[in-house]
């Protein structure tokens, strides 16, 4: 958990660094490192897919103002 901000976001990689809770795995195609992450939300209506180069993902959940 992080909150939305870098600084929170760059300690939380920080700390699972650390506590060596992140995986390091080869693609064969990319140099480097990459990390990447998901955000999730506690949001209970239903989640918007679209499809992107024949693969299904998810976009977010709909854009509704709450009155």
């Amino acid at each position: 958990m992080a909150e939305d901000s870098v600084e929170s976001i760059e300690k939380s990689v920080l700390d699972k660094l650390g506590r060596n809770e992140i995986k390091f795995t080869q693609d064969g195609f990319t140099r480097g490192k990459w990390i990447t992450y998901e955000e999730v939300t506690n949001d209970r209506r239903p989640v918007q897919y679209k499809t992107v180069l024949g693969v299904k993902v998810a976009t977010g959940t709909p854009e509704v103002r709450e009155a």
